[in-house]
């Protein structure tokens, strides 16, 4: 069963993907990555970005990622990634490192403790 809590799916016997934004999916009811960014100082963005980068690679992503705010090409490969509970697009990753993307509170505090 799906279960939505705004800022990302849970899927019985799935990973949680943090990718729930309506530049990936076609749905109005979620919230835009430019609507969740941050200016406040984020004390464990260097432990969370740290989580977020040695992510395993599941999957090659086709194309090509642009920035939302740009429309630049960001470089890099673009894969889905993932920790095992959660998983992600490399393109997470770049807006939360660059424009304080807002994360899920429990993805934050799991990637603190792990």
């Amino acid at each position: 069963m799906e279960k939505g809590n705004g800022f990302y799916i849970e899927r019985d016997n799935y990973m949680k993907t943090l990718n729930v934004y309506s530049e990936y999916i076609n749905d109005s009811s979620v919230g835009s990555i430019k609507e969740n960014i941050s200016n406040a100082k984020d004390d464990n963005k260097s432990k969370v970005l740290e989580h977020l980068k040695n992510g395993k690679i599941l999957a090659a992503i086709v194309g090509t990622a642009k920035d939302v705010f740009t429309n630049d090409v960001i470089n890099g490969e673009w894969v889905l990634m993932t920790d095992g509970i959660y998983e992600w697009s490399s393109d997470i990753v770049y807006y939360y490192e660059k424009y304080n993307l807002i994360l899920p509170t429990d993805f934050v505090n799991y990637a603190i403790e792990n």
